[in-house]
């Protein structure tokens, strides 16, 4: 996904502060601890996902795999050169 540390940090502490994410301790690391979303996040998240999921067999259906992927390439390299890679 090519997440930077300190965004996912980000994320995590206003997840945190709002309730919706709990911490554990990491074996073998004084500092760092395992960010997970809470129990009812997680149902949420599932949700989310079969709805996603729904969608995007909606949205798709009818059209041939290889024109989605080459539609997939065609977006990564706009995005790449956007970038100025």
């Amino acid at each position: 996904m090519g997440l930077q540390r300190l965004s996912v940090q980000r994320l995590v502490n206003i997840l945190d502060a709002e309730g919706n994410a709990q911490f554990f301790e990491k074996p073998h690391h004084k500092r760092a601890k395992i960010a997970q979303l809470t129990e009812r996040e997680q149902a949420t998240l599932k949700k989310v996902k079969h709805i996603q999921v729904k969608w995007a067999n909606h949205v798709s259906s009818g059209m041939r795999e290889r024109d989605v992927k080459e539609a997939v390439v065609v977006v990564r390299e706009f995005s790449k050169r956007s970038k100025g890679r």
